[in-house]
């Protein structure tokens, strides 16, 4: 079957333009999580789809701008990072989802939106607050990088299930299938197009992980003095000696409030630098996570090799027997045909 327009979505996508703030998309993603949290909760997972249809396929068709912003360096997020992401979440709103309605009332279809909303929720509210005040908190940056590690397993597992539960129905339906005879003299099969596209997550899903591991731009809080506005304390009075002869000069008053200036002054000094202790500690701490991280991650893909080598020694050591016998009953019946023909 030839590719069907569907009037309401066209409508829908002449919504883009007015979703292209990180402060829109954090809404649209906060409105998918609240429906699905709610319809999951009211009526089952059944009919979270039904609940979440439009401002899903909202947000993750104006995402397609990312990849745009990323390539005029609005963002710093790689393209190579981006498009993947973005393409596997428009193949699952519209190539999957919207187009079989038969996998729209499984259970993984609540985990997958889920999943995206609450990702969404933090990335977007952590680009505004960069936007907004030009800095993030240490929490919400150990949030944007960390939260991954529950987050993606749990999509990207939904989005392969999804796929593989659609497999049967994009076989028997030929929906987006082209097939010859055709004036273009061209063929398309959409069901071989998916398995192209469940292969893909092998190689996909551990790109995905790697950019996320390599943070950058790991920025420490400014002092309080930025905070508030770069407040300055003023240029340092010269300090006098106070001697017998100019002592009845000065009031208790001024006394008090000299000291009490000093006392102000030798306590932001105390505050700078027990912040910039705890940023250096928070760093180090950061640092020395990722780097177990990235150690464990370089163990697993070495045991990984490992196996797959051997399973690849053990694969030949039984293929080899039965391509010789072959070979040998192939010769048999090649001299066996020609003593009949003599």
């Amino acid at each position: 079957m030839l590719f069907t327009s569907d009037l309401s979505a066209i409508k829908s996508l002449t919504l883009l333009l007015s979703l292209v703030s990180p402060k829109n998309l954090f809404f649209l993603a906060a409105q998918v999580l609240y429906f699905a949290v709610k319809t999951l909760k009211e009526t089952g997972h059944e009919h979270v789809y039904d609940a979440v249809e439009k401002p899903l396929q909202l947000a993750q068709t104006a995402a397609v701008l990312e990849i745009l912003h990323g390539l005029v360096g609005l963002v710093r997020s790689p393209v190579s990072a981006t498009l993947p992401q973005i393409g596997s979440r428009l193949f699952l709103t519209w190539g999957i989802l919207y187009s079989f309605p038969e996998v729209q009332s499984h259970f993984l279809v609540a985990s997958l939106v889920i999943s995206w909303s609450i990702t969404e929720i933090i990335r977007y509210s952590f680009f505004g607050l960069k936007e907004a005040l030009g800095f993030a908190p240490s929490w919400h940056l150990w949030l944007r990088y960390s939260s991954f590690l529950v987050l993606y397993p749990t999509g990207i597992t939904s989005e392969v299930g999804l796929i593989y539960l659609a497999l049967p129905h994009i076989k028997t339906s030929e929906m987006y299938s082209v097939r010859m005879p055709n004036t273009l003299n061209f063929s398309f099969d959409f069901f071989y197009a998916t398995l192209l596209v469940l292969a893909i997550y092998v190689p996909g899903s551990p790109h995905m992980y790697r950019w996320n591991w390599e943070v950058s731009g790991f920025e420490p809080r400014k002092s309080s003095s930025e905070e508030t506005g770069h407040r300055t304390t003023g240029p340092l009075l010269r300090r006098y000696s106070i001697s017998a002869a100019h002592a009845p000069e000065l009031s208790k008053q001024a006394l008090a409030s000299k000291f009490l200036g000093l006392k102000e002054k030798v306590k932001l000094a105390k505050d700078d630098y027990l912040e910039l202790r705890q940023e250096a500690t928070d760093l180090q701490e950061y640092s020395n996570a990722k780097l177990e991280r990235v150690t464990r991650y370089l163990g697993v893909l070495a045991s990984k090799s490992r196996k797959l080598d051997q399973a690849v020694l053990e694969t030949e050591a039984r293929i080899s027997p039965l391509i010789n016998e072959k070979k040998k009953l192939f010769n048999d019946l090649l001299t066996a045909k020609g003593t009949n023909l003599s």
